[in-house]
């Protein structure tokens, strides 16, 4: 035929219970009414597509040329066979391009079917239950990383990472690397610690090598052996600094336990109460030196120290310290750390080319600065000491002290009754050895 008739049928059935369905029989459906339209007309184009607003939502369905389709929107029924609700609406749309086709109705089942083919009918069983909206589940995507398998994302542009075939540009090797072809992370990190190191190409079965300058080009050659790498294509590696561990506390601090001892006077200031007894006085320079000056006496037991004013030496324990207008403080010597106690290094070393107590004329040119005490030569050379400028002096015994800057280095030797000494031949009132 030249052109195509359609008929079409549509079929509205309203369906209503006469009998509630019993125990053990199923409810009776029959047809009420039957209504039949014949539309023949002109050919129209084929369906394409078709849509049917449901009770849940719009359910499209598309075709192809020359397809029949059914589309049957019923209430949901969990068994037809079974059924017992009161209402039931059927609505079939049957098209096809040559057939004609025919609709039957019974009360068990619905079957649409032609001539020449049978439909199979489609519930909305299958069709989407919900319809949501697309802005309620679509999330923000989640920023991509910054860097990616230690390379940056997105990589530099202008810059060759990971690409095989020769490479272009001002090209300077300067040395091989640790690393084969499977070695990035060993060349990447022996040419970050190389000054001046830029880029670096992986060899397959070789030392990769180090090279000065950038690639500026890579023809890419996906067999190739040589694989490239410049340096800006991989993230910084942050660098943590370690947290600070805490020190631990000091078992001694300014020379007392810490903490200090239960039941021991430590620092308190007052009149002391109890068997104590003044000893001595000690070195008020520092309470570590009070301390020592304690130690060193064998009966001292506890000590009164004023920052350098007083420092005394008492035997016995204080019991209490009541307060008072003494602003001393008193000290239990377990209150002080038990540590080794240096000797303090001598104030003055004699040099090894020292002259001291050589009689003769001192050889260099003399620099006479002063007259000190002849009485004695302790004290002449006491008065050396306490100059910075003295550098030597030559003594005899209640007619001379004559001292001199400079350095003595040696004497002529002849037979005189003066004697001459360089400062380092006396270190407080020990006199050294005479050379």
């Amino acid at each position: 035929m030249s052109r195509h008739l359609v008929r079409s049928f549509i079929l509205a059935t309203v369906l209503s219970p006469l009998v509630n369905a019993g125990p053990c029989r199923p409810s009776q459906i029959s047809a009420s009414s039957v209504a039949e339209s014949l539309t023949q007309s002109a050919s129209l184009p084929a369906i394409t597509s078709s849509s049917v607003l449901t009770e849940t939502g719009l359910y499209s369905d598309t075709t192809s040329e020359d397809t029949s389709t059914a589309i049957f929107s019923t209430h949901d029924e969990p068994d037809y066979e079974t059924a017992t609700t009161s209402a039931l609406s059927i609505v079939v749309i049957l098209t096809t391009s040559e057939t004609i086709s025919s609709l039957a109705v019974s009360t068990d089942t619905y079957t649409a079917f032609s001539e020449t083919e049978t439909l199979t009918a489609t519930t909305n069983d299958h069709l989407p239950t919900t319809m949501t909206d697309a802005s309620s589940t679509t999330s923000e995507p989640e920023p991509e990383p910054s860097c990616k398998d230690g390379f940056k994302n997105p990589l530099p542009e202008h810059t060759v990472c990971n690409l095989k075939g020769g490479a272009t540009g001002d090209l300077t090797k300067i040395a091989d690397g640790p690393g084969l072809v499977d070695g990035v992370e060993e060349c990447r990190a022996a040419c970050k610690e190389l000054d001046g190191c830029d880029s670096f190409v992986l060899f397959s079965g070789q030392p990769c090598a180090l090279f000065s300058g950038r690639p500026d080009f890579v023809s890419v050659v996906s067999s190739s052996s040589v694989t490239w790498f410049d340096m800006n294509c991989f993230c910084e590696e942050e660098t943590t600094m370690p947290e600070p561990q805490p020190e631990p506390e000091s078992n001694c601090k300014n020379s007392l336990k810490n903490p200090l001892p239960d039941a021991k006077i430590c620092g308190k200031k007052g009149t002391a109460t109890g068997g104590v007894q003044s000893l001595a006085t000690g070195d008020r320079g520092s309470l570590e030196t009070c301390f020592k000056s304690c130690k060193n006496n064998p009966q001292c037991e506890s000590v009164v120290w004023k920052q350098d004013l007083l420092c005394t030496l008492w035997s016995g324990r204080p019991l209490d310290v009541q307060a008072s207008q003494a602003d001393s403080e008193w000290y239990d010597i377990d209150c002080f750390c038990e540590q080794e106690i240096k000797e303090d290094e001598p104030s003055c070393k004699r040099s090894e080319d020292a002259v001291c107590g050589i009689m003769g004329d001192a050889l260099p040119t003399m620099h006479y600065y002063g007259e000190g005490p002849k009485d004695s030569l302790i004290e002449c050379a006491d008065a050396c000491s306490a100059n910075d400028s003295c550098g030597f002096f030559m003594f005899e015994d209640k007619i001379s002290c004559d001292m001199y800057t400079g350095v003595l280095s040696r004497t002529n030797g002849r037979a005189t009754y003066q004697k001459w000494y360089d400062a380092t031949c006396f270190c407080g009132e020990e006199i050294r050895p005479l050379g």
